[in-house]
């Protein structure tokens, strides 16, 4: 026998291994295929001697380097004396302290962790006092021992607790002979990940359960590039196999990530889903907590404290409940301790952003908007109401929108223009006003316009667009869904949530808030009954309008869903114009149409049958004021706007307006 065919044999081993030195453990593993009956019944105890050095040895992935076995076994490896090279292979292996030593293999437990390694990659204690978690942990254990051992899933927000599930979880397998080993992905190197998590996902198939935490962070989801193409290349083969009980840990809004880049991996997993803990349940766990936070820091933390820290997430948190007010109660304490005397915790040392405490006069806001709006005071009216007690937040139900408005009745009669006045008062700016074409949300796939497209579909990775994404740039706004009965009503469902909840989950699992929020809806169902010949838009008859607003909630009621009409604050119906208020509309326009001309050199007069003119010609049953705006750019500023810069005068020649120098 020469030197070479079994150092090679153990080139091979080691580099299978990851192993970047080979080592007398390869040496006595591959030696059985080599001399299958002569190396005695007791080969299988130098066998365990064996794997228990290599379980110890550094994972590099380098080449195998192979001088130092060759010093030690050159000699007998030459001789060809398969007798004399089993026996310096014992002696070796029983001489190595690493091949001898238990101490890494914990509570008979036969997972070994190799020294290296033993700075990010532990064994989880057992926590029998975890609360709210039953059914996750038992799902867990369900799903590892199924028969095919598929790698499991676990999937929820940053903070939601998603690492205390590996201390229950422990507890739970405890009388089974298995330990949890938990490797945290954000502690260890980048250049470590993919030996260390090969070699655990090795070690832990038969004795124990593999929890990677943050696996994100493995994969390398957080950077632009996208997953780690090597990580995802060494794991693959182990997960499409089986036979190893592993957990891995993923925020729900990466989890979308990775099914972009590598759904087929994904589907290998069974998933497991971290709800959000009932509010009971939330305040206990935070509680719990503050109890060792003021052990810690030598501070007294009130229960107002702790139910203050509770808050929602503000825009620039990370995070969510529980982690996000144990983080906020830990700084408060702190902030306490460094403190000289009291040593009591309050509100105000929560890292809180203080809200400036809004007040709205409805009778300063009613007046605002009259100055835009002509001819629907008691819509006005309503909305002002209604503002005045959200914006304060002293509504029986802070968490939801400052305000649901549906706005009904005929097109050009001020819905949409009453909903950009809200803007400017409420916001400052029309800026503020987020519109979204409800007519362009007609199938079920347009839902993607609000929360994104699933993964592989066109537009997954563009967020821009996205409401939750505009929404979390703008949290104080006006969001305007246009013509609502035109949307598909799976769209609908969509809302319901926002109405009710005052929050929208995307499909990167990022949360917007809706709390500050305004939302006006308009819709034109209903239209046709204000008048016995179906003519919309202006009445002759005031009085009229009042008759056929109960038709019109009637006509609501028959189209859109129950549970969604009992979502809005306030369904108004706006009356069709009446004369009056199409004098008061024409001459408003028209006065701020000659204003923005004298900012450009012109000098306008308009004569009362100009007006007169404008109103008449202006008015328009079916379309409403917006006719009337047609008709000012028709005979106002277009014949202006081929005139040069000066004095004019309008005056009336038939159907048209003549305008001469003054």
């Amino acid at each position: 026998m020469t030197l070479h065919p079994v150092l090679d044999d153990a080139r091979a081993e080691a580099k299978r291994r990851g192993h970047g030195q080979v080592l007398v453990g390869h040496i006595a593993v591959v030696l059985p295929s080599r001399y299958p009956d002569a190396l005695g019944d007791d080969w299988s105890e130098v066998l365990a001697r064996a794997e228990r050095q290599l379980q110890s040895a550094p994972v590099s992935f380098e080449p195998p380097d192979s001088s130092e076995v060759e010093s030690l076994l050159g000699d007998v490896l030459r001789s060809g004396d398969s007798t004399m090279v089993a026996e310096r292979v014992r002696a070796l292996l029983v001489a190595d302290q690493t091949a001898t030593m238990d101490s890494p293999t914990e509570a008979g437990v036969g997972v070994v962790i190799p020294q290296i390694y033993r700075r990010w990659i532990t064994f989880v204690d057992a926590d029998e006092s975890l609360i709210g978690r039953e059914s996750v942990v038992q799902s867990l254990v369900d799903s590892l021992h199924r028969r095919d051992r598929t790698p499991i899933l676990l999937v929820g927000q940053e903070g939601s607790g998603r690492t205390a599930i590996a201390g229950g979880l422990a507890a739970a397998l405890v009388d089974q002979g298995l330990r949890v080993v938990r490797y945290d992905s954000a502690s260890s190197p980048s250049e470590q990940r993919v030996p260390a998590l090969t070699e655990m996902l090795r070690l832990a198939q038969d004795q124990g359960v593999l929890f990677i935490d943050d696996y994100e962070v493995a994969l390398g989801l957080g950077f632009p590039a996208g997953a780690d193409s090597q990580m995802l290349l060494q794991m693959r083969p182990t997960f499409e196999r089986g036979g190893t009980r592993t957990i891995a840990v993923i925020a729900a809004h990466y989890l979308t990530r990775l099914q972009g880049t590598d759904r087929e991996l994904v589907e290998e997993f069974a998933r497991v889903d971290l709800p959000e803990l009932p509010a009971e349940q939330l305040l206990q766990v935070v509680t719990r907590q503050a109890q060792e936070i003021e052990a810690f820091h030598s501070v007294k933390i009130p229960m107002e404290v702790v139910s203050a820290a509770l808050a929602p997430p503000e825009a620039d948190d990370l995070g969510t409940h529980p982690a996000l007010a144990i983080r906020r109660l830990d700084i408060a304490a702190s902030r306490v301790a460094r403190r000289q005397g009291d040593r009591l915790v309050s509100v105000r040392e929560l890292p809180l952003e203080v809200k400036e405490v809004r007040r709205i006069d409805p009778l300063v806001l009613g007046q605002a908007l009259r100055q835009d709006i002509v001819g629907q005071d008691a819509a006005i009216d309503c909305v002002t109401a209604r503002l005045a007690i959200t914006v304060a937040q002293i509504d029986l139900s802070p968490h939801r929108p400052d305000g649901v408005f549906l706005f009904a009745g005929p097109t050009g009669v001020g819905k949409t223009a009453l909903a950009m006045a809200m803007a400017r008062e409420l916001f400052g700016s029309e800026d503020s006003l987020l519109r979204i074409d409800m007519s362009e949300l007609h199938g079920e796939h347009t839902v993607s316009r609000l929360v994104g497209a699933p993964p592989g579909y066109i537009g997954h990775d563009n967020s821009e667009g996205w409401l939750t994404t505009l929404v979390r740039r703008t949290p104080r706004c006006l969001l305007l869904l246009d013509e609502i009965e035109k949307a598909d009503p799976r769209v609908w469902n969509t809302f319901l949530q926002v109405f009710d909840a005052g929050r929208l989950t995307d499909q990167r699992g990022l949360v917007a808030d809706f709390r500050d929020v305004v939302i006006v809806m308009t819709t034109n169902l209903g239209a046709e009954v204000f008048t016995p010949d179906g003519v919309v838009g202006f009445v002759d008859v005031p009085d009229s309008a009042g008759a056929d607003i109960a038709a019109v909630r009637r006509v609501l009621q028959q189209t859109m869903k129950p549970e969604l009409l009992n979502r809005i604050d306030e369904v108004l119906i706006f009356s069709p114009l009446s004369p009056e208020s199409v004098r008061l509309i024409a001459a408003k326009q028209i006065t701020a149409a000659t204003e923005r001309l004298q900012g450009q050199g012109y000098r306008i007069v308009l004569t009362p049958e100009v007006f007169a003119l404008v109103e008449r010609l202006g008015f328009s049953p079916t379309y409403g004021a917006r006719e009337l705006l047609r008709t000012i750019e028709r005979l106002v500023l277009q014949p202006l706007a081929a005139m040069p810069a000066g004095a004019y005068t309008g005056t009336v020649d038939g159907d048209a307006v003549t305008w001469v120098p003054s």
